[in-house]
């Protein structure tokens, strides 16, 4: 079976002296109705970003859901059969549809938290949200839910995270992308126990003793697109940036990771 889907994104994982090419891959989809559009009530075509009407270039005008025909032409959808639609998606109770543990929930896959909090000003939602939270925290529990909006729902699972109440989107059975020979090809390759082992002490080496820093990570995309804007505003041409190396052969830095380990672990004994 071949990958379900192109890559995104390639590059590699670098950890210490070892570095994997890899290749980035979604792995799932949203489901939308792409033959509804939204079109301007007018001329029954499809209204762009800027919201205006494309035969006219009216900005705001009155908009309708239609249907994309094959001949080209848009078929308006009347407001009560859009109503119909959005009455029986929306809801405004996030209902438990199931309870289960952590463990069984697809949380990987996650597309998205929010936090859950109690209505402002009401102590008694808060006490019974506080409650369900210190359960679902003991227990290490989830319960599933839908997220009911206008025309469209999404799966989530409501569970405790360091005490806080998150919602946390999962995809429906229908968006998850299959994995195919791509993603299976690092399971297709034999690799020795002692290879695995000197992953361990490389994972190790590189662990911060002082536990997971989060608060210094910061995006340097971030950063450097700020410096074009300063830059910029300032009437300053940006320095050329240097041209990156040429990637090392996989096996000569995965011995080098090797000896790099062996060196500290003499080294600290």
């Amino acid at each position: 079976m071949a990958s379900t889907t192109r890559s995104s994104w390639s590059g590699t994982v670098a950890l210490d002296l070892l570095n994997i090419p890899v290749t980035l891959a979604k792995a799932t989809r949203e489901e939308r109705e792409g033959s509804i559009k939204t079109i301007c009530a007018c001329h029954h075509l499809p209204i762009d970003g800027s919201e205006r009407c494309a035969t006219t270039m009216t900005k705001g005008p009155e908009k309708l859901k239609g249907i994309a025909m094959p001949n080209g032409t848009f078929r308006p959808i009347s407001a009560d059969q859009w109503a119909a639609v959005e009455d029986g998606t929306k809801d405004d109770a996030l209902e438990v549809l199931d309870a289960q543990p952590l463990s069984e929930f697809p949380l990987a896959f996650s597309t998205g938290t929010y936090y859950v909090r109690a209505e402002k000003g009401n102590r008694a939602a808060a006490g019974a949200l506080g409650a369900l939270v210190a359960g679902l925290g003991k227990a290490r529990m989830g319960c599933v839910v839908k997220l009911c909006k206008a025309s469209k729902q999404d799966l989530a699972v409501l569970w405790s995270y360091q005490g806080f109440a998150v919602l946390s989107m999962i995809p429906f059975t229908s968006q998850f992308i299959r994995p195919g020979d791509a993603e299976r090809a690092h399971m297709k390759v034999d690799v020795s126990d002692a290879m695995v082992e000197r992953v361990v002490d490389l994972l190790k080496a590189n662990q911060n003793s002082e536990g997971f820093q989060w608060a210094a990570l910061e995006d340097t995309g971030l950063a450097l697109r700020q410096t074009l804007v300063d830059r910029a505003l300032a009437d300053e041409t940006p320095a050329e940036q240097p041209k990156a190396d040429a990637v090392p052969d996989l096996m000569e830095q995965l011995e080098a990771s090797i000896k790099a380990a062996s060196a500290r672990e003499k080294a600290a004994a």
